[in-house]
C-alpha cells in the first residue's frame, strides 16, 4: 500500500466516499498539492492493482508509476490499445484532451470505450475547467453515471450537447470571419457561454478538492513581470503589421496577418524572436525567419543559467533557447505534471494562449516536502505579451476577441 502523507490519505477516503455513492468523483486539486498519491491511494483501497487504469498525459507517466510501478498507466493517445476490462479508470489531466465540444474527439471516443465499462470514474485535474464550465459536459459523459446521462441516451436528432446545451447554455451567435461572397460577416452558434451556477447545482457534491495549503505550502506563487522593450525591427514589424497587415521580410517571403487570429499570433511569434512567413509565389510553403530581440540577452544579464529553468511556446524559441542555455522547456509540454522546485529561477520566456496554462506552470516550482522559500515565476515582457499575461492570469484564453475588447496600442507596450 501506498505511504502518503495524512492530507493525501483524508483526501483519498472522501474520493471513495464520492465514488461509492456517485460512481464519479471530481478530484480538483491544485496544482503540486499532491493530487497523484490521493488519487493512487483511493485507487489501491477500492481494487486489486490489476484492476485499475490511468489514463494521463505522456510526459506525466513517470510521475505516476514511481507511486505504483504495477499499475497500468498510459496516454491518451494510446487508450485505443486498452481493453474495456478495468474496475476503476482515472482520467488524469483531464482538462487535456477529452474536454472538447461541442463536437467529441477520436480521443475521446477511444477513452469512452473503456470508461463506460468500468464501475468507477475519477477525473483528476488542478484546472478541470479553465476555460469554460461549457467543458464539463462531454468530460464527465465519460462515465455512465454522468448526471447528464440522460442527454447522450436521447433518440433525438440533436446531439447530445446540443440537448444539454439547450437546458444549461446561453445562445448567442459569434463573428467567425467575413464571407467575401456575399460581403458580409460570417456567425456561427457560440457553445461556450453556460449557466454556471445551474451546473454547479448538478456537479457539486460530485466534487473533492485539495488545495496546496492543505498540502502544506507556506508560499503561494508570485509573478513577476520583467518589462523588455521591443527591439526597432520587432516595432517596425508591428507597426507594418498594425498598418498593412502583412510584411515582407525579403523579396521571396511574406509575414500575412490577413485575419484577427494571424495578426494575434504573429504579433506573438515576434515578440519571441521568431516569425513564419510564407512563400510569395506558394502559401503552402513557409520560413522561419528570427528576428531582433532583447529577451535573451535580458536572461543572460539577470539569471544564473545553472540554477533557471526557461519555458517557451514556439519551437523555434525553444530550439533557439537550447543552444544558448542548459534548461529549456515547452511552457506547453511541460506545464503539466513536471517538477521544478530544484530550479531557483523559473522564466516565461514566452506564454501560451490558453487560460489553462498559465494555472498550470505556476505551481512547477511548488514541492511542500523540500521547497522551503518563496516561489516567484518571472515572466518577460514584451509587445503583445503584456495582453497575453493579462488574460490568461485572470483565468481568460487569450484571443483576438479578448485582444480587440482590452488592447489600447501595439506601440509602447
Amino acid at each position: 500500500m501506498l505511504a502518503a502523507l495524512p492530507h493525501q490519505v483524508t483526501k483519498s477516503k472522501s474520493i471513495i466516499r464520492k465514488l461509492r455513492l456517485y460512481g464519479l468523483c471530481i478530484f480538483a486539486g491544485e496544482v503540486r498539492s499532491g493530487k497523484t498519491a490521493a488519487f493512487i491511494l483511493a485507487s489501491q483501497l477500492l481494487a486489486e492493482e490489476c484492476e485499475v487504469c490511468v489514463i494521463t498525459k505522456k510526459d506525466a507517466i513517470p510521475g505516476v508509476k514511481k507511486f505504483t510501478p504495477s499499475i497500468e498507466v498510459t496516454n491518451y493517445h494510446q487508450s485505443k490499445k486498452l481493453e474495456p476490462k478495468y474496475k476503476i479508470v482515472i482520467l488524469d489531466e483531464c482538462h487535456r484532451y477529452i474536454t472538447g465540444y461541442p463536437k467529441r474527439s477520436q480521443i475521446w471516443k477511444d477513452v469512452a470505450e473503456i470508461t463506460l465499462a468500468a464501475d468507477y470514474i475519477i477525473f483528476s485535474s488542478g484546472t478541470p475547467t479553465p476555460e469554460s464550465y461549457a467543458m464539463l459536459f462531454n468530460m464527465l459523459a465519460l462515465s455512465a453515471d454522468s448526471p447528464w446521462r440522460k442527454y447522450d441516451l436521447s433518440k433525438s436528432r440533436k446531439t447530445p450537447y446540443s440537448l444539454w446545451h439547450d437546458v444549461y447554455g446561453i445562445k448567442y451567435e459569434k463573428s467567425i470571419g467575413w464571407d467575401d461572397k456575399k460581403d458580409k460577416p460570417k456567425f456561427a452558434i457560440g457553445w461556450d457561454r453556460v449557466k454556471e451556477d445551474m451546473i454547479m447545482r448538478d456537479i457539486e457534491h460530485l466534487i473533492v478538492s485539495m488545495t496546496r495549503a492543505e498540502a502544506g505550502h507556506k508560499f503561494e506563487p508570485t509573478d513577476k513581470l520583467h518589462k523588455i522593450p521591443l527591439t526597432e525591427q520587432q516595432e517596425e514589424i508591428y507597426t507594418r503589421l498594425e498598418d498593412d497587415k502583412l510584411y515582407e521580410m525579403d523579396e521571396k517571403y511574406t509575414v500575412l496577418a490577413d485575419t484577427p487570429s494571424k495578426y494575434i499570433q504573429k504579433l506573438h511569434q515576434v515578440a519571441g524572436g521568431y516569425v513564419n512567413a510564407v512563400n510569395d509565389y506558394d502559401e503552402s510553403e513557409s520560413k522561419v525567419f528570427k528576428v531582433e530581440s532583447n529577451k535573451v540577452q535580458y536572461i543572460k544579464d539577470n539569471f544564473d543559467p545553472k540554477e533557471t529553468i526557461i519555458l517557451a511556446f514556439y519551437i523555434p524559441e525553444q530550439e533557439y533557447l537550447a543552444s544558448i542555455f542548459p534548461n529549456v522547456g515547452s511552457i506547453t509540454k511541460n506545464s503539466d505534471g513536471v517538477d521544478y522546485s530544484h530550479f531557483k529561477n523559473m522564466v516565461i520566456y514566452s506564454m501560451g494562449f490558453p487560460a489553462s496554462t498559465y494555472q498550470q506552470v505556476i505551481g512547477r516550482q511548488l514541492n511542500f516536502v523540500t521547497r522551503k522559500e518563496e516561489v516567484i515565476i518571472h515572466f518577460l515582457i514584451s509587445g503583445i505579451d503584456q495582453y497575453v499575461y493579462r488574460a490568461v492570469s485572470d483565468k481568460q484564453s487569450f484571443t483576438s476577441k479578448w485582444y480587440s475588447e482590452n488592447r489600447v496600442t501595439v506601440q509602447g507596450e
